[in-house]
């Protein structure tokens, strides 16, 4: 059984991660909306450019498309 303390914070962990949740999505949004503004000025960037972080290599195209699956609760690499 769980005590009315435990279950306060269990109440205010979940408001905290529903919080971070909705700022996380806030910020990807509009990354991803200043990406893609981004790739409509072709001499700034393409979506066909690639992107290295770390060991990784991605194009815009795979970055927006993992954004937008992210949005729409997707899995998307």
């Amino acid at each position: 059984m769980i005590g009315n303390q435990q279950a306060e914070g269990l109440r205010r962990a979940c408001d905290a991660l529903a919080a971070d949740n909705a700022r996380l999505r806030y910020a990807l949004r509009w990354t991803s909306a200043a990406l893609q503004e981004a790739c409509r000025k072709k001499a700034i960037i393409d979506e066909k450019d690639r992107w290295h972080i770390y060991h990784e290599i991605r194009t815009t195209g795979e970055i927006l498309a993992s954004a937008d699956a992210a949005l729409s609760g997707e899995s998307n690499g």
